[in-house]
């Protein structure tokens, strides 16, 4: 008998299922064979908001009585792009709870963790947003926010992918995730056309967008070209890679980064 609860294949659960990325890693997985438990606001296997301390809960106690004997992996993929402190408290607060609630579901055997970023990790954040939380001070982090001026919904939405970025380098090489034979690593999308994207986009500012951070191999992409990134990080054979954030975005990060993305100075103290 398989040591899981739904026959042969793995068991991955995927935030934000309902649509875009977290939608098209569904159906891939299930196309695989794995059994896929979607979580999202509705429409999906488990509905709770992930904005809210209850959600967060209600989320780790649904897998618990869904997946009694464990989970293999983990997609923390639920994101909002909005001009509030929403974008915060999903982006980052929902994703580091989603990660840090599941981690004890995680089965032995070949466990995978994955959380979704953004290229716009790259791109110019409130410091103090950050700092509050990597602090996990949620409050603090939303009263920022909330007082940010003028473009604050892309500033809130940098500060929160950085933020969940760096959490992860601080995190994937503990105890807890590499110490525990469990790969943590970051998928970051550049452009991709979703439900999140699109709205309220025209054609120009489509344009404006690309000419300042274009994509030179393919353009904006779909959902499905960044879900084989995804699935090689959730996969058995990746045994060795961990805290590593993938840019899946036609060559924009190498464009915004140029060539020199090592640090010479702190290569050069520590000489092997």
């Amino acid at each position: 008998m398989p040591d899981n609860d739904f026959g042969e294949g793995r068991t991955i659960v995927v935030t934000g299922a309902a649509s875009g990325i977290g939608a098209a890693t569904a159906k891939h997985l299930r196309a695989q064979g794995d059994h896929v438990i979607g979580v999202d606001l509705a429409g999906v296997d488990v509905s709770v908001d992930l904005a809210t301390l209850t959600g967060r809960a209600a989320l780790v106690d649904a897998i618990r009585d869904l997946a009694p004997h464990g989970i293999d992996g983990i997609v923390a993929n639920a994101g909002v792009h909005r001009r509030d402190a929403m974008t915060v408290r999903v982006n980052y607060f929902g994703a580091i709870a989603s990660l840090e609630g599941l981690r004890p579901l995680l089965r032995l055997d070949a466990p995978r963790a994955v959380l979704i970023t953004s290229r716009a990790v790259l791109l110019p954040v409130d410091d103090g947003v950050v700092e509050a939380c990597l602090a996990g001070n949620e409050g603090r982090a939303v009263s920022l926010v909330d007082a940010l001026p003028g473009d604050a919904e892309h500033t809130a939405y940098a500060s929160s992918k950085r933020a969940a970025g760096r959490w992860l380098r601080r995190t994937a090489p503990t105890a807890e995730w590499a110490g525990a034979g469990i790969p943590l690593n970051a998928v970051a999308p550049g452009w991709v056309n979703t439900p999140m994207t699109v709205r309220d986009r025209t054609p120009a500012d489509v344009a404006r967008v690309m000419a300042a951070r274009p994509m030179p191999l393919g353009g904006r992409a779909e959902s499905t070209d960044i879900v084989p990134a995804i699935a090689f990080f959730l996969s058995p054979a990746n045994t060795r890679i961990t805290g590593q954030t993938l840019f899946v975005d036609g060559g924009g990060e190498t464009l915004m980064c140029q060539e020199d993305i090592w640090n010479g100075a702190a290569r050069d103290e520590q000489r092997m």
